[in-house]
């Protein structure tokens, strides 16, 4: 496994990641009208732009396949 600075293409692959997280994890907590809202769209531009900010360091772990 490696694990590097993201690039703004991993944005769609964290995108994924992070909605996927939330309905697994916050099923029967949270309101599921709220979590089949969850966008992948909208947290791919979340990502590019978190991934663009010259202050924030995101990182991401790679298997071996590269993804």
């Amino acid at each position: 496994m490696l694990i590097r600075e993201a690039t703004v293409a991993d944005a769609e692959g964290i995108a994924i990641v992070h909605v996927d997280c939330w309905r697994t994890t916050y099923k029967d907590i949270m309101p599921s009208d709220f979590l089949d809202n969850l966008s992948y769209g909208q947290r791919k531009e979340l990502w590019k732009k978190n991934i663009s900010n010259d202050e924030n360091y995101v990182y991401v772990a790679e298997n071996t396949r590269g993804k």
